[in-house]
């Protein structure tokens, strides 16, 4: 109904002058003059003429309101029935890497090469958001050292010269499961990590259906305090309707006092906001 009067917003001004202000005037005007004839002289006054003119108006305008009602009931209804049934198709697009070397070499080398030479297609399910003080980046794996670091909770090797020693690492480590629990599939699914008040930077991840759900780990072996602060994790998303919404968790990374480790603070509402078009 509101794209009605929208659309004919012109039509429904000018019907809005003529019925409720020119032609009570127009009534208003008629009373004013004698007629020659008797016989055509009204028996009532200007006033019982506008009585009777805003009863018939009245009822007019009443039956065209809920003439429209039912139309625009009918609309919705088979707008229901028509999404009830409606197929939607969901697009997951799968990440390749490959490995080979084109060098040439003793046919032993070569079968050697050939055996670690390899191509992957692999559907992308986890997302590692690697915090450092220049920059954020986003992986589908960390790098053999961060994997290190993580396992043994922080404890790695520093070298200097030819001596080694046993390092405990401050560490930053949030995994999340991030899944639709909603009603319908939530398309051009992006997924932007930022801190406070600088440009948001993001990844497509893909369409997600209901029920489905990727890995989120957010990491950072970084020693620099610069790292710490707050933080704004941010999925925005499409329905099939083409309407837009984001919601937004607010992440603070601090230093516990206590212990001198990290301590990350997370706050879990993520209200959904919806974009305006």
């Amino acid at each position: 109904m509101k794209e009605y009067f929208f659309k004919h917003k012109l039509k429904i001004a000018v019907g809005f002058l003529i019925f409720v202000v020119a032609i009570p005037i127009i009534i208003n005007c008629l009373f004013k003059f004698s007629l020659p004839c008797e016989l055509f002289a009204a028996e009532w006054e200007a006033g019982d003429a506008l009585d009777f003119y805003a009863t018939m108006l009245g009822s007019a305008a009443t039956i065209v309101g809920v003439y429209l009602s039912i139309d625009a009931a009918q609309k919705s209804y088979h707008e229901d029935e028509i999404n009830k049934v409606k197929p939607y198709f969901a697009l997951t697009h799968y990440k390749s890497k490959s490995r080979i070397n084109f060098f040439n070499g003793t046919n032993e080398d070569q079968q050697k090469r050939e055996k670690h030479s390899y191509y992957k297609e692999y559907k992308l399910t986890k997302i590692y958001i690697v915090v450092s003080s220049k920059t954020i980046e986003f992986r589908d794996q960390l790098d053999k050292s961060q994997e290190d670091l993580l396992q043994s909770s922080g404890l790695g090797w520093e070298i200097t010269g030819s001596k080694a020693s046993l390092k405990s690492y401050r560490l930053i480590s949030m995994p999340f499961d991030i899944e639709n629990v909603g009603n319908g599939a939530a398309l051009n699914t992006y997924i932007c990590f930022s801190k406070k008040g600088n440009k948001f930077r993001g990844m497509n991840v893909f369409t997600l259906k209901v029920g489905q759900s990727f890995y989120c780990h957010i990491f950072s072996s970084e020693q620099n305090d610069s790292i710490l602060g707050e933080y704004v994790l941010k999925l925005a998303y499409e329905d099939i309707l083409g309407n837009k919404y984001s919601q937004e968790y607010n992440i603070e990374i601090k230093t516990d006092e206590n212990k001198g480790s990290i301590k990350e603070l997370i706050d879990l509402t993520g209200k959904q906001e919806k974009i305006p078009k």
